[in-house]
């Protein structure tokens, strides 16, 4: 039998904000746009706060890159600036995936 649990225990399970806990997390680039009608901006900013305010490595960046257009899928006319951008942090923070490595 599944338990029955109230809505609001069953919505906060699913809430990315509140599953965030003090931990150590990898380095995240969060790429979102103002223009999103699926994800609202403001939950995505709550969000990355929230990992931020929690992150327990600060070696580990959290980073938000918004873009004013773009909506749920990207924006497709930005001349790869936003891949240009991942693959920056990608290469920037490959380090920080070695473990016990002193280079």
């Amino acid at each position: 039998m599944i338990p029955h649990h109230p809505p609001s225990i069953q919505m906060k399970a699913l809430c990315p904000v509140h599953n965030v806990r003090r931990q150590t997390y990898p380095p995240v680039f969060v790429v979102a746009s103002l223009d999103d009608t699926r994800v609202p901006y403001w939950g995505v900013c709550k969000w990355v706060a929230k990992l931020q305010e929690c992150q327990t490595e600060p070696g580990n960046p959290i980073l938000l890159c918004m873009s004013n257009s773009g909506g749920h899928f990207g924006h497709q006319e930005d001349g790869g600036e936003t891949q240009a951008m991942v693959t920056m942090f990608l290469v920037d923070t490959a380090d920080c995936w070695k473990s016990g490595s002193d280079e």
